[in-house]
């Protein structure tokens, strides 16, 4: 996992393993970068291969937490394996294409 903060966005780029054993490492780095100015979170999720419930839950407490501190939270180019389960847990992230600058 890819994270970084700028301009008062967190932005979030997933690996394509996001199970488990990757879920306490990468709960820690994005805690580590969330601030008190934070307006913005943006998920890039195009690159996940495997994706558990584990990680799943960590995504569904940032969420959490993005709408108790009134942070916009979005989810860009979700892979085809990371939507399916989603949709199997009947979950549904606010998505949105990302502006490429030209």
């Amino acid at each position: 996992m890819k994270a970084d903060t700028k301009e008062k966005i967190l932005s979030i780029e997933l690996s394509s393993e996001c199970t488990i054993v990757c879920a306490e490492a990468d709960t820690e780095k994005i805690s580590s970068l969330v601030s008190n100015d934070l307006e913005q979170i943006d998920i890039l999720a195009r690159g996940v291969e495997d994706m558990d419930t584990a990680y799943l839950q960590m995504l569904l407490s940032l969420r959490a937490f993005a709408d108790r501190e009134k942070i916009s939270f979005h989810v860009s180019e979700i892979s085809p394996q990371a939507q399916k389960l989603c949709e199997l847990y009947g979950v549904k992230f606010e998505t949105r294409k990302l502006k490429l600058k030209t």
